[in-house]
Order: structure tokens, then sequence, then C-alpha cells
């Protein structure tokens, strides 16, 4: 298990640069995200450390063509084949195809939801390539909770509070109140959460950037998701064939959260126009796993906000 997404563009961490007339950012222009560096380290290099200190992950990287040739020296600099890193074949951000999309590619490039006896990987493990945690978050932990996992049913993300002005800038989960073994109201008994873990909700409702206005719920959920393969391969094959039923934009199946909000709100009851059918429907548990926080490379300040927290280590 084990996928980088890095086909991104950077559009407005560009912008800044470009805007940055102090010439201080410059030795950044045209980096991508996933390649900048933190404390002198491409950010990459973080989830490949953390994974290979794990071990039994292969780790994947999906970028796009413009950077393909870039991220080919860095994953020859640290080791990683250059089988496994992917190019998603575009070359701009108007013809990128969209995180879920490359999602979809890495899965069918490196057989990473294959099932049966033949099947290689247990689960996948997905990371947004301008993401990191926070120094206190172990992998470790986090796999082993995921190998906990029923193999059929169960879906793993994390979350973190926020305050009221971020609900603006991320995704945010909303979690079911009962604990384990609860009632989660009209007397539904609450499924029981991966190791027993009384700290794990069952997320109930996902929200793209709703303000504090359109949720209750302050717990960011970043990208950042594992997946048993045949779990991810039935929510893949049913969120892009109800995306082109429905002549779906980019914007709608860009954000991976989409893919999620996807999943739990038509799991619960089908609703938001959403086909059923048995090519779609799915029993699927998503958990969220409470974690402190993390750094989110979105434009120049948060890049410097991320690259003062790791250099202070």
């Amino acid at each position: 298990m084990g996928g980088l997404l890095a086909a991104g563009y950077g559009t407005r961490l560009q912008r800044d640069i470009d805007a940055d007339t102090t010439g201080e950012s410059a030795h950044l222009s045209g980096v991508p995200k996933a390649l900048l560096p933190l404390a002198g380290r491409p950010l990459a290099d973080y989830w490949l450390q953390a994974c290979r200190a794990v071990g039994g992950i292969d780790f994947f990287v999906v970028c796009n063509a413009a950077n393909h040739e870039r991220m080919l020296a860095w994953a020859a600099k640290n080791g990683l084949p250059s089988s496994h890193v992917h190019s998603d074949g575009s070359t701009s951000n108007e013809t990128r195809l969209g995180a879920v999309r490359c999602i979809a590619l890495a899965v069918e490039r490196f057989g990473l939801a294959e099932t049966g006896p033949g099947a290689v990987y247990e689960g996948v493990l997905v990371a947004a390539g301008d993401t990191l945690f926070l120094r206190d978050f172990d992998l470790g932990e986090f796999v082993q909770l995921a190998r906990a996992t029923a193999a059929d049913t169960d879906c793993l993300v994390t979350s973190y509070t926020v305050t009221d002005e971020e609900t603006r800038r991320f995704g945010i989960a909303e979690v079911a109140a009962a604990a384990l073994g609860g009632d989660e109201g009209g007397g539904v008994v609450a499924p029981a959460p991966p190791g027993g873990r009384v700290d794990v909700k069952r997320v109930v409702a996902f929200r793209e950037k709703p303000g504090p206005d359109g949720t209750a719920s302050r717990l960011a959920c970043p990208c950042f998701y594992y997946f048993p393969g045949a779990v991810l391969a039935r929510l893949l094959g049913g969120f892009m064939e109800d995306a082109v039923r429905r002549g779906l934009a980019l914007d709608a199946v860009d954000a991976t959260g989409r893919l999620l909000a996807w999943a739990v709100r038509h799991e619960e009851d089908g609703s938001d126009g959403l086909a059923v059918g048995a090519t779609s429907r799915t029993h699927t548990n998503v958990w969220a796993v409470p974690v402190s926080g993390r750094v989110d490379i979105g434009n120049l300040e948060s890049y410097r906000i991320a690259d003062s927290y790791f250099s202070a280590q």
C-alpha cells in the first residue's frame, strides 16, 4: 500500500511566487509541491521516510507530465524504482485529470486494488503531495489500525479541529455522536470502530469548504485515507460511473473529499440524486482517526509556515 498524489499544478503558489518582489522565493518557481524544500528536504522525502520506517509499504507516485522528469530524478536519488512513478499525461492545470481520477489511474497502473489469491496489496494509503502531519503523528500506529479494519466495509481518514473561519478552507467531516456500540438515533446501533478505539468516530457526512454556517462540525479532513482494495475499487467505479452519467464537470470530481462525500451520502440513503444499483451501492463505513493537525501548502504564506515548522525541529 502507499500512494502519493503529486499531479497538481500549484497555481496559487506560483502566482504568489511570481508576485513576490523580494526575490526570496525565486528558487521555488516551477518546483512541484511534492518537491518543495522543507528544512532543506523535499516534502516527498518525509512521506517516503515514514513509509520505509513502518515497513511493508510500497511507495508509488502519480504526477503530471510537466513534472515527470523531476519526480523520476527524485525517485532515483531515493532508490525508488522508476516504475513506481507514473505520469497522468497532463501538461497544464486546464488539462489535469483531477485527484480522484489520479487515484483511479494509480489503482489501474500499479494494481493497488486487486483482490483474490493473487492480490499483492491488502489496502491502499492515499496521501496528498502538498500535506504533512505534525511531528507527533505516528504512521505505524495508523497502519496498525488500518490493518484491524474489516476488509470489505471499512475505510479510515483523519480529522483535526479547526476554527470557524478555517472551515472555509478545508473539507469538513461530520461524525456520529455515538461511541462504541452506542445508539446513533432512531434505534440504530453504531458499528464498532476499528480496534475498539472509542475516539475513532464514524463519518456521516463530508462538506467541501462549507464555511461556519454550513456545518456544525469543526473537524477538517485532509487528503490522507486508507481503503481496503476491494472497497476502493467499488467506490471508484461507482463514483466515476455516476459522474459520467450526470455529466459532472472536473470541479465536481477533482477534490478527493467529494469521493468520500459521495460514498457516505450514497451508502446512507442514496440521496442527492445518486443512482442506487448493484454496480455502485456498497456498505462502507468511513472512520475518522483524530490527529493533532497538519501543514497544508496552498500558497506562499502556508509554504513559509510549513518550512518554519520543520526547520524548528
